[in-house]
């Protein structure tokens, strides 16, 4: 029985049209000259059985990967959804506490609104992480398919020179992922905050048992307003940031003074908001001095004095961090290269 031409076509049926005839002959050929003179039955069943399932011979002659997300961007995408998940998880059951916070009435048992919490929280939860997941797999499998098999992702083949570029980071100097996970989920509860303050920042009464009622917002809205542009444009730059510290995946003195003018850029749009001097709604000012028949004129200024000194004594201390970690990378590169340079000597002498 002839056993070659039932395994070639069963090799190319699984193959695109165009490439059928081509690999078809080539296999033909390799199969061929692999056998000896006058093969026997049994020779070429020797020859099929080295070559191996002619699925899995048809995927090594296919372009196209056999997996969705292959192993060269696979821990990539694992440490992607470890970073976004969490932070979706922790803007969800904010938003949904802060909702039911909202909307207390006063006639609802403890027990009631602390199971309707987790019952929602449970199915926003689910909801979100599962677009997540999709949206995120999605990305990755473009790139898988955007790219030659021979190629790592974002068309760079790799060669074992490449190592020549890549030297063991230092501890103190690499970038963990806790560190860009903070860095996100402050990036993404800020700008959820901002959004958010007319609801979350006001004075609330309640009338004739039916919830909370809006009396006054703390901030000014149309002033809060007007500086979204600035907002965004600082939310940008700090997920810029973010996916630059991804890529680098250690602290240097570039990186660091990248992050110091983010630094800069957050406190002098943070003073400026701040220092605005009809930031405060006047509305609710007057309603907190009537409740609690005080002056809070000298409250506001403490309040905006306290929140600015805050702000900079991190920033400050995140600045300093940032040099130090890249410098003692620097320091670790250096006693390395005097090891290596005194092993070097050591060996000469004893040659």
């Amino acid at each position: 029985m002839d056993l070659i031409k039932p395994y070639v076509y069963e090799v190319t049926r699984r193959l695109p049209d165009k490439m059928q005839d081509d690999v078809a002959l080539e296999l033909q050929s390799t199969i061929e000259d692999m056998l000896p003179e006058h093969p026997s039955e049994e020779d070429v069943r020797a020859v099929l059985t080295n070559l191996g399932d002619p699925a899995v011979l048809a995927r090594r002659y296919s372009d196209r990967p056999s997996y969705l997300i292959g192993p060269a961007l696979y821990d990539q995408y694992l440490n992607v959804l470890k970073l976004v998940l969490p932070i979706i998880m922790i803007i969800v059951v904010i938003s949904v506490v802060a909702e039911k916070i909202l909307s207390f009435s006063g006639e609802t048992s403890m027990l009631s609104i602390i199971l309707s919490i987790f019952i929602q929280t449970l199915f926003a939860a689910a909801s979100a992480g599962i677009q997540s997941v999709f949206w995120i797999t999605v990305v990755f499998a473009i790139v898988e398919r955007s790219t030659k098999s021979e190629e790592e992702p974002f068309g760079k083949a790799w060669t074992p020179d490449q190592l020549k570029n890549k030297p063991a980071i230092p501890k103190k100097r690499l970038i963990s992922n806790w560190e860009l996970a903070g860095g996100l989920l402050w990036t993404a509860v800020g700008v959820t905050v901002y959004l958010n303050a007319s609801s979350l920042f006001a004075i609330y009464e309640q009338e004739n048992s039916e919830g909370l009622n809006k009396a006054a917002t703390v901030f000014n809205e149309e002033i809060l307003g007007s500086f979204w542009p600035y907002i965004a444009l600082l939310a940008g730059s700090s997920l810029a940031l973010i996916i630059y510290k991804w890529v680098l995946k250690q602290w240097t003195i570039k990186l660091a003074v990248i992050n110091t003018l983010y630094n800069v850029l957050w406190v002098i749009l943070l003073s400026l908001m701040l220092s605005h001097p009809d930031l405060f709604n006047s509305a609710a000012v007057q309603e907190l001095e009537g409740a609690l028949q005080s002056d809070l004129s000298n409250l506001t200024q403490w309040v905006r004095l306290t929140v600015i000194i805050t702000v900079v004594v991190f920033s400050g201390i995140d600045i300093f961090e940032g040099f130090k970690k890249a410098r003692e990378g620097r320091k670790y590169k250096k006693l390395e290269v005097e090891q290596v340079d005194r092993t070097t000597e050591f060996l000469k002498r004893r040659l």
